[in-house]
């Protein structure tokens, strides 16, 4: 995705392709990093549910579609596998 694209999609749903991780924009524009001093344009990535944001180049990203899980992963509430979250669960035994 170009600068101008990442600036209108800020509040969408986007895949970060280096990594397959979905989350929401919330932003984009230049960075200056405080140790280099170096400026690049960034976008701002978080979870969708909550989490530590993480920043790509905009050329990494595009717009995430509805009913596509990453990797061929199914999400969760609990962000396992299907098969992990149908496991039978087992009481603690009091002691």
């Amino acid at each position: 995705m170009t600068e101008e694209e990442a600036v209108e999609a800020i509040g969408d749903a986007v895949e970060d392709l280096t990594t397959g991780r979905v989350g929401v924009l919330t932003d984009a524009g230049p960075y200056t990093s405080p140790t280099t001093r170096r400026t690049t344009f960034l976008v701002f990535i978080r979870p969708e549910r909550g989490g530590v944001e993480w920043t790509v180049e905009p050329e990494q990203v595009r717009r995430h579609t509805p009913g596509h899980a990453p990797h061929g992963r199914v999400p969760t509430a609990r962000g396992t596998s299907r098969a992990l979250a149908a496991a039978p669960r087992r009481p603690i035994p009091y002691h």
